[in-house]
C-alpha cells in the first residue's frame, strides 16, 4: 500500500480503538484505567526493587565499590600510618654517595600527609576519634621528632654511632605506632561487620515504611 494509504489505516485504526473505549460504561473505563495503573505500580515496583538491590549492602554496585577502594588500600601506603616514613628512614641510614635531600623533603610530606588524614578522620569518624587523639598522633608525632630532632642530624652528620643509636629508639617508636594501628583497625572491622549486619534489617524497614506511606 502507498504511504499515505498506510497512515489513513493507523488512523482509522486508533479513532475505532478510542470511539470503542468511549462507548463502554463508565465502570468498564474504570476497571481499564485502575488495570494500567496497577501494571505501572508493578513495573515501578520492580525496577525500583532490582536497583535498590545493587546499591545496598552486599548488591552488586556496592561490591564493586568496596572492591576499587579495598584495592587502592592494598596498593597504596596509608597516610595515617607511618610505615612508608619508617622505610625512608631505613633508606636514609643506608645512603652512600647518594644525595639525602629528596628522601628528606619525601619524609617531610609524609609527615604533612600523617597530620592532614589524622584530622580528617577525627572530624569524620568520631567513634574513632577519641583512639586517633590520644594514641594514634601522639605515637606518631614521637615518631617524627625522634626522626627529625635525632635521626636525621646524624645522617646528614655521617655519625654511625648516633645513627645507629637513633635508628633503635626509632625502630621502638614505630612499633608503639604500629600498634595503635593495629588497634584502630581492629575496631574498624568490627564496626564495619556490625554495620554490614544491620544494614539489611534497615533497609527492609525503609521499604515496609514506603508500602505502608504510599500504598505501593
Amino acid at each position: 500500500f502507498p504511504s499515505h494509504d498506510m497512515d489513513s489505516l493507523n488512523k482509522s485504526t486508533h479513532n475505532a480503538w478510542f470511539a470503542k473505549l468511549f462507548t463502554l460504561k463508565l465502570q468498564q473505563q474504570m476497571l481499564i484505567l485502575i488495570g494500567v495503573m496497577l501494571t505501572g505500580f508493578i513495573v515501578a515496583g520492580v525496577v525500583a526493587d532490582r536497583l535498590m538491590k545493587w546499591v545496598t549492602v552486599g548488591g552488586e554496585t556496592y561490591t564493586q565499590i568496596i572492591h576499587q577502594k579495598d584495592i587502592t588500600a592494598d596498593i597504596l601506603p596509608p597516610p595515617a600510618y607511618l610505615i612508608e616514613s619508617w622505610q625512608l628512614a631505613l633508606e636514609m641510614a643506608s645512603v652512600k654517595n647518594q644525595p639525602l635531600q629528596p628522601l628528606i623533603d619525601k619524609s617531610n610530606q609524609l609527615a604533612n600527609d600523617f597530620k592532614v588524614r589524622s584530622e580528617f578522620w577525627i572530624t569524620t569518624t568520631p567513634e574513632y576519634a577519641e583512639l586517633i587523639k590520644t594514641e594514634l598522633i601522639p605515637s606518631g608525632e614521637r615518631f617524627l621528632a625522634l626522626r627529625d630532632n635525632q635521626f636525621i642530624p646524624a645522617v646528614r652528620l655521617g655519625d654511625s654511632k648516633r645513627i645507629e643509636s637513633s635508628l633503635l629508639q626509632l625502630k621502638d617508636a614505630y612499633t608503639a605506632h604500629r600498634s595503635v594501628v593495629d588497634k584502630l583497625v581492629e575496631q574498624s572491622n568490627k564496626n564495619y561487620l556490625a554495620a554490614e549486619k544491620s544494614a539489611p534489617t534497615a533497609v527492609l524497614s525503609a521499604r515496609t515504611t514506603n508500602c505502608i506511606v504510599t500504598g505501593k
